[in-house]
């Protein structure tokens, strides 16, 4: 009784009627074809030797080396740490005197720190889930944290503006918060509150910068995967290589 009563839900799945098209099954061959090609990095079974950077000199070159970087910056030196991950011998070259690092590094003047560039970066930095946390994590086997800062996070001065409009506000420092939302309100507030016109033309700004952070993720996929997959990812390159062309003007 159970049986017969099942028959008729169950023939639609017998094994003869199954059919899948054939650009499904041919995706997802490639799905499965790219998943075991990336499961098989070959760097799971390299162990890292790290070595300290050391004052140039031609006998220090090591011998058999698969690929020479040339500049320790952020680009560089995460070149370097993935190749070497990866299972190559690699040699990492720096014209600075002193220290590696490009403008990543600090260093002290008249008893204060500066900074040459980076002085702070992204919260997705710091997150395992988020794209740059992910690829930061790896090249540092985890061992790379970051320290959240404070709101404000950065401020900027400027002097007093004698010909701003009556009833307006007049502050000569302007808050970065966190949040995309907060930094705009916030900013907003102290240039003329309630205008829906600024905060539109702001909306639209960071409209754009997430196109273009879109389309540059878009743009690194298209290095790695497959070029017959590359239609996939077309729409949002195209955006990012228009958007370079405009001017500010």
């Amino acid at each position: 009784m159970l049986l017969s009563k099942l028959s008729p839900i169950l023939s639609p799945l017998a094994p003869g009627d199954l059919f899948l098209p054939q650009w499904l099954l041919v995706t997802l061959i490639a799905l499965a074809g790219f998943y075991l090609w990336v499961s098989r990095w070959p760097g799971r079974n390299v162990k890292v030797k790290p070595i300290r950077a050391s004052r140039f000199s031609p006998d220090k070159i090591p011998t058999n080396l698969d690929t020479i970087v040339i500049g320790s910056g952020s680009g560089g030196s995460a070149c370097s740490n993935i190749l070497a991950q990866s299972g190559q011998r690699v040699l990492l070259l720096e014209q600075h005197e002193e220290r590696t690092g490009g403008c990543t590094h600090t260093f002290r003047l008249e008893g204060c720190e500066w900074d040459t560039g980076l002085h702070y970066t992204s919260e997705g930095m710091g997150l395992p889930t988020h794209r740059a946390g992910a690829l930061l994590k790896f090249m540092s086997r985890g061992k790379q944290d970051w320290k959240r800062l404070d709101d404000p996070y950065d401020q900027i001065f400027f002097p007093r503006d004698d010909n701003v409009a009556d009833g307006k506000p007049n502050f000569s420092d302007y808050e970065f918060n966190s949040g995309l939302d907060t930094v705009v309100e916030s900013l907003i507030e102290r240039v003329d509150p309630g205008n829906q016109d600024l905060k539109k033309q702001c909306d639209v700004w960071m409209e754009l910068a997430t196109v273009v952070n879109k389309g540059f993720t878009a743009l690194g996929w298209t290095r790695i995967i497959p070029s017959f997959l590359h239609f996939l990812l077309r729409k949002q390159v195209n955006q990012l290589y228009k958007l370079a062309s405009y001017s500010v003007r």
